[in-house]
């Protein structure tokens, strides 16, 4: 019974906080191949493309990889996730604001350019963790995200130990310094 009850919490917690323990911020391309040859972690990928505004409100479009999906715990609602990097993903709360009676695809203008929303997904970013020196909502995870990376963006990656619930973070941390001052 208790293990049955400390798989149900585990579970709710994935897919409330996402299945990271780390986020590694505003990287170059050289730091990037650094922590994808880090062995015993997942990485997901995303990058910042630009803030629109709408009516006060920041926006913030993005790209991410599958992976990174995945460790968010990102899941579709409805429509279909993006086939290519000209189309987008938007959270929920976004398209239920304003545009919640239109059919997909539809083309969203930012003002300076035009979105092709294929689907929506969950408010994942509400209850992602944020440190200090990111400002929640405006430069932290994207709103409307596209699949693939752009090499003239900085690049953000999430880490997950293989084994998750198996160590702390503090461990981690120091496994991925250890293993970036060897190389």
């Amino acid at each position: 019974m208790t293990d049955l009850v400390l798989d149900s919490k585990k579970e709710s917690a994935i897919n409330q906080y996402g299945k990271f323990n780390c986020a590694v911020r505003n990287i170059n391309k050289n730091e990037l191949d650094q922590l994808n040859n880090l062995e015993g972690f997942d990485k997901g990928h995303f990058q910042l493309q630009n803030k629109i505004s709408e009516d006060n409100l920041a926006i913030t479009l993005g790209n991410a990889d599958q992976k990174f999906f995945e460790l968010a715990s990102i899941k579709l609602i409805k429509g279909e996730y993006p086939n290519s990097n000209t189309e987008y993903v938007m959270e929920a709360f976004l398209y239920e604001k304003y545009f919640n009676e239109l059919k997909f695809p539809f083309i969203y203008n930012t003002g300076k350019e035009d979105l092709i929303i294929t689907g929506i997904i969950n408010n994942y970013s509400q209850n992602m963790p944020v440190s200090t020196e990111y400002q929640k909502g405006v430069n932290d995870f994207p709103n409307i995200i596209s699949i693939g990376m752009d090499s003239n963006l900085k690049y953000n990656v999430l880490l997950c130990k293989k084994n998750l619930f198996k160590y702390d973070s503090n461990q981690m941390y120091a496994e991925i310094q250890q293993k970036l001052e060897n190389k």
